[in-house]
């Protein structure tokens, strides 16, 4: 399972090899399922292998705040409340449209393994565990029966890991080679920054309704209806303040360039050398120079450098 159907096709086509998959539809008309064969999935210690590979659209659940408690959360008038309310995991809009949770849950059940295809980075992880749960009893019958046919207490082990940093053929074989377990940890951290981005967005949402949009009506407009905070939101929102004060408070100022083109003595050979700015400080290596202010390349603030630099040239000064 991968994150995206673009991401499951590109796995496919680096796993089967020359022949490439079979594309085939699944329960969820949006997300294409690509079969092929293959013997090199050691959990099965290289027997042939039907391999399917489908995809999610990004997270499968989202985090809200219990429906059973709608009717009390609509009353409360203290924002505090909201950091005692529990929450629960709801199918994300987009997912329940696509019947993502349906589809995968068909494909498990004629599945003995599961490999995991998401983002190598904590928001894939999760998601990763989000297919987990909605696979999860399909999977857990498997290794029961594992259990009860080796009378082991060390049952194979059927939820993988891949782990790749890029898109190309060989990371993504090299990661099928490789397969780990997936991290329960960092997956929980994202379910905890979730929790917090919920529950500080929301309270914090409603305290500034009800303590400030009277007085935001009153001086910017009387139209304003909500003010919305969000941990995400609201950083981003003063990012692009400062940047527009920057923009608003520039004062530009004039910059030189040497532009010099030249002809080989004897012959038509036009070329135009570069002119390299000198460092004033020879102590420092350039990578601990602080880097042109300027945005176009060799130039610089300094008027009579540039002249004095033209001026030579043009006498024929070796510089």
């Amino acid at each position: 399972v991968a994150e995206k159907p673009s991401i499951a096709k590109a796995v496919a086509d680096a796993l089967s090899g020359s022949r490439g998959p079979r594309q085939r539809k699944g329960v969820s008309r949006a997300l294409p399922i690509y079969e092929f064969t293959t013997n090199k999935f050691l959990p099965e210690q290289n027997q042939l292998c039907r391999v399917k590979v489908t995809s999610v659209v990004g997270h499968v659940f989202t985090l809200g705040f219990n429906e059973n408690d709608g009717e009390q959360r609509d009353g409360f008038t203290d924002p505090s409340e909201f950091y005692n309310l529990p929450v629960v995991k709801k199918e994300e809009t987009s997912s329940g449209k696509l019947r993502v949770v349906d589809h995968l849950r068909a494909l498990a059940a004629n599945s003995d393994h599961l490999v995991l295809w998401l983002d190598c980075d904590a928001e894939g992880e999760n998601i990763a565990h989000e297919v987990i749960g909605v696979t999860r009893k399909a999977f857990e019958g498997r290794i029961a029966r594992d259990l009860r046919e080796k009378e082991s207490a060390d049952p194979i082990r059927r939820i993988h890991r891949a782990r790749f940093s890029a898109i190309t053929k060989d990371a993504l074989r090299q990661a099928f080679s490789v397969l780990e377990e997936p991290d329960a940890a960092l997956s929980r951290s994202v379910d905890a920054r979730q929790e917090l981005d919920l529950r500080i967005g929301v309270s914090m949402t409603r305290l500034l309704n009800w303590r400030c949009v009277g007085l935001a009506r009153k001086h910017f407009s009387p139209a304003t209806k909500v003010i919305s905070y969000g941990p995400c939101q609201t950083p981003a929102l003063s990012f692009c303040v400062e940047r527009a004060r920057e923009i608003e408070l520039f004062q530009s100022q004039p910059y030189h360039k040497v532009d010099i083109t030249c002809v080989v003595d004897g012959s038509k050979q036009v070329f135009a050398p570069k002119w390299i700015i000198p460092r004033q400080d020879q102590t420092k290596t350039k990578e601990e120079e602080s880097p042109d202010p300027l945005s176009e390349e060799n130039a610089t603030f300094d008027k009579a450098l540039a002249e004095k630099t033209a001026k030579s040239v043009l006498e024929g000064k070796n510089l």
